[in-house]
Order: structure tokens, then C-alpha cells, then sequence
């Protein structure tokens, strides 16, 4: 039998077995209490194996590739799985790739350019784990044990912001948009969890657009306010209240008819969480020295990196409010788990003057590393190498351009390297996809803020207090923004 009718005949099997998926795709109701197969009430279909094609020549792309178990799919120039890639430096039959018992089977087939399996080159043959970032070439893919979640969805651009700015929207982050919108539209609080950097104000911001007419959307991270200022700024003041007080109405009635959305809102004292709570079950806002109450109508979206529920059950924010604020609620994954929008988020931050264009192995390390803080983190590591790269008079920003620890989790000796599954760790230099985290407890914000205020904010002293280097302790500031990531001291 000729190579191209067993091609034809894997990929004849390989279309069926995607039509079969998408006809019993799984639909989830409004309230998110019910689920159904369009085929009725039959068990979910089994993985769809594949990989997402997410770059090729230097442009970020977003394909879903689907295997068949145990079916070999030879990829080249002209036909990756259907999908033609611009990238010329891919042999015209550059790869075998086939999924069985759990793995992925790959076979270089003595390519000009080579294939790269979570950075390193290899020939022959090789096995990898789900997760794994395979480059051909300057053409990246993610390998993936089940890749249905992805065949009906996109990456894109979107405007957001009173000073419009571009956003990167994948499937993930739009599931979120989508439990946002369900919760405007049922006129419900919005409760926003995720780790620092995930993009929680853009899912804020989302709320807010859900529907028309809209009224203001006023922002506010209690972080960045003392306790006995927040008050004020939330319900107003009167002049008189106290020696420095002025007339301000306040947060609430400049959100009146829209919304507020408060970050980090554990941050706000227990004396301040009871007026919040009158005005989320009322409308009523009593300014600081004002002694009649004024009726906003105002719809709250709160967000934490913390576990809310259990501030909750020690006390640390009030129970009615919890329940008031938190009539819908959503958990934004980090950008680990949205990787399809790394791309498209690093082709942001290299574009307009000075230009220049992404290298595939910028975009493979990009995938590699774990990036403790989300997209803020990888941002502004990309436009760091950009600068570098137009220092040094490059063609394009490539892995060497970033910096060497950018991406990396902390540890006690400092960085701690990301692990293949199944395999040894690395050099911070070459890093392979990251492990779970170490189980190592790291101080709370709460706690270093105590601690540096008993040593007089000499950050040195209380580093040594907390068994942390200096350095260790810096990064941990910056990363609970006690500190401005440009702060050096």
C-alpha cells in the first residue's frame, strides 16, 4: 500500500472522529447547574489528542490539530494536518507525530532545520508528555491530550478602557467574559479570584459592557489606600469631619448608576467592609461628617488573589458581605493554563517604532516557563528584550534577549528551574515546562508588611527575620505591589 493512501486513510478516520466530537460537544445552562450532550444524556466523548499550532514565520497563529490514537500524521511544509504554515524553513515532510497509551510519538524525519522538543534539539525518535512545546523550525506547537476545548474557539484582538487600549482574548479568558456576562445580565455582584496579573480588571471591564445603557466604571485597588483613608475616598466627606477634610462625594456616588470594581478588596477593614455592606443591601452612602444618607445604584465586582472563604470563616472579612458581594463568582486561571495567548500577548509589546518581529524560540520559551506573575510579568519581560534586541542591532527578539530569570518561580536559593514531566530539572537558561509548585510556605502580605513595620522597614532585617535573601524578599514586595517593579531599594 503507497504512503499516501495510508495518509489518506488516517486522515479520512481523523475527520470522522472530529465531526463525532463536535456533534456531542457539552453545552453548560446559564445558571451553570446543568450540563447536556446534544446527543441527550449520554457520558461526555472520550480526549481528542492533538496540539495547538500557535506560531509559524514569525507571527502568532491558532490552530487545533487533532490526532487519532495510535494513527501516525506526517507533518511538512505544505500539510500540517490540513493546515498549510507559511514558515519555508519546514521540510517539505518534516515530522511523524502519533499519540498512544498516554504519550506523544515523535519522529524527526531527518529535517534541514530540525525539531526541538521543549528547546533541545533531537533526531530519531523521541517520546513526550502532554504539555510539551515541540518546535519545527520557526514553527511552535503545544502537544495536548485532549484539544476539543479549542476547536471552536479563537484568540483576538479587543479594545477595552475610557482610553482604549488592546487586549488579547483566548478561549479561556473568554469563558470567563462569558460567566461575566450571564452575571450582569442577572443584575448579580461579580466575585473575581485569580492570582496578581491574570487580567481580572479586563474581566471588570467586561461586566461592565454586558449591557446598555451603562454608567461609569470606577476602578479602585484598596491595596493602594491606608485603612483610615478609605472611607473617605469610598463614601465621601464633608469639611469639618476631621482637621484636613474637604467635600468629596466619594468612589460610590461617582460609580452611581454603573459600577465599582474593588481589587484586592480583603484589604479593607472591618470597619469599613460594615458601611460597604449597607450600601451593597440598601443604595444608602453616609459620607464622614455628613449625618443624612444618599441613594446610589451601583453594582460591585470584587476581586482577591486570596482565598476569600477562608479570610471568611477566620474572621478577616465580614460574612454578610461575603455572601452580598459574591452572588456570582469566577476563579481566572494563570496564564500557565492560557498559553494559547502568549503569543499574541508578546506581539503586542513589539510592535509600533522600533519594531522588530518575534523569533520562534522567544515564543518557546515564553510557553517553557511558568510566569509567577502572569501577564504583567511577561509583558514586561518581552518589551525588556525587545530593547535589548534593537541594542544589540538584531533582526528579531529571540530567547537570549530575555532576561535570564524572567518567567522563573522563587525559591529559597532563588529561582528554581521549571521540570519536564517525567524528567530532571535544567538550567535556568534552557528551562523545560514548569512543575507543580514547591511546598514551600512563603509569607503572606500581611505578614511582611508586619514585619518590615518591626524593623523599621529596613528590608534587610526583616528578611533575615523571615529566612529569606533580600532579593528574595524584594521580588515578593513587588509581587503583592508593596513596591513598584522599578523600585531598586
Amino acid at each position: 500500500m503507497s504512503v499516501a493512501s495510508t495518509r489518506g486513510r488516517a486522515r479520512a478516520k481523523q475527520d470522522d472522529s472530529v465531526a463525532r466530537s463536535l456533534d456531542t460537544v457539552t453545552r453548560v445552562s446559564t445558571d451553570g447547574t446543568q450540563s447536556e450532550s446534544r446527543l441527550g444524556n449520554e457520558a461526555p466523548p472520550p480526549p481528542l489528542p492533538g496540539a495547538l499550532l500557535l506560531f509559524s514565520d514569525r507571527a502568532p497563529l491558532f490552530r487545533p490539530l487533532t490526532l487519532v490514537p495510535g494513527v501516525p500524521v506526517r507533518y511538512g511544509r505544505s500539510d500540517f494536518a490540513g493546515v498549510r504554515v507559511p514558515d519555508s524553513r519546514v521540510s517539505k515532510e518534516h515530522l511523524e507525530l502519533r499519540f498512544a497509551d498516554g504519550v506523544f510519538h515523535l519522529e524527526d524525519l531527518e529535517s534541514s532545520n530540525g525539531s526541538y522538543l521543549n528547546g533541545v534539539r533531537f533526531e530519531g525518535k523521541r517520546t513526550a508528555q502532554p504539555g510539551s512545546v515541540l518546535r519545527l523550525a520557526q514553527t511552535v506547537l503545544v502537544l495536548l491530550a485532549d484539544v476539543r476545548r479549542f476547536l471552536t474557539g479563537e484568540v483576538r484582538r479587543e479594545e477595552l478602557g475610557k482610553t482604549p487600549r488592546p487586549v488579547v482574548v483566548g478561549p479561556t479568558l473568554q469563558e470567563a467574559f462569558d460567566l461575566a456576562t450571564v452575571a450582569r445580565q442577572r443584575g448579580a455582584n461579580l466575585l473575581i479570584l485569580g492570582e496578581n496579573g491574570t487580567g481580572k480588571e479586563l474581566v471588570a471591564e467586561h461586566y461592565h459592557r454586558a449591557t446598555t445603557p451603562r454608567g461609569p466604571f470606577v476602578p479602585l485597588n484598596c491595596a493602594t489606600i491606608t485603612p483610615h483613608l478609605a472611607e473617605g475616598v469610598l463614601f465621601g466627606t464633608r469639611k469639618g469631619a476631621y482637621t484636613e477634610a474637604r467635600d468629596s462625594d466619594g468612589l460610590m456616588v461617582a460609580a452611581d448608576g454603573g459600577v465599582l470594581f474593588l481589587d484586592e478588596i480583603v484589604e479593607l477593614s472591618l470597619d469599613v467592609q460594615v458601611k460597604l455592606l449597607r450600601v451593597a443591601e440598601s443604595g444608602e452612602v453616609m459620607a464622614v461628617g455628613e449625618t443624612k444618607a444618599r441613594h446610589v445604584a451601583v453594582r460591585f465586582v470584587t476581586a482577591s488573589h486570596q482565598d476569600l472563604r477562608r479570610r471568611t470563616a477566620e474572621g478577616r472579612f465580614r460574612e454578610d458581605l461575603f455572601f452580598r458581594l459574591n452572588q456570582a463568582s469566577l476563579t481566572l486561571k494563570p496564564l500557565r493554563e492560557r498559553r494559547e495567548e502568549m503569543p499574541s500577548l508578546m506581539q503586542l509589546d513589539v510592535e509600533g517604532e522600533g519594531a522588530l518581529p518575534l523569533h520562534a524560540t522567544a515564543i518557546e520559551l515564553a510557553l517553557l516557563r511558568t510566569w509567577p506573575g502572569n501577564l504583567r510579568e511577561l509583558r514586561a519581560a518581552t518589551r525588556e528584550a525587545l530593547a535589548r534586541a534593537i541594542q544589540e542591532g538584531d533582526t528579531a527578539v529571540r530567547a537570549k534577549h530575555f532576561p535570564e530569570q524572567a518567567g522563573l518561580r522563587l525559591s529559597a536559593s532563588g529561582v528554581v528551574p521549571p521540570t519536564p514531566p517525567g524528567g530532571a530539572a535544567v538550567s535556568a537558561a534552557a528551562p523545560l515546562p514548569p512543575p507543580v509548585d514547591d511546598e514551600r510556605r512563603w509569607p503572606t502580605k500581611e505578614e511582611i508588611v508586619a514585619t518590615l513595620a518591626a524593623n523599621g522597614n529596613n528590608k534587610s532585617a526583616a528578611a533575615r527575620q523571615m529566612d529569606l535573601h533580600r532579593e528574595q524578599l524584594k521580588r515578593l514586595m513587588r509581587k503583592y505591589e508593596l513596591i513598584s517593579t522599578d523600585d531598586v531599594e
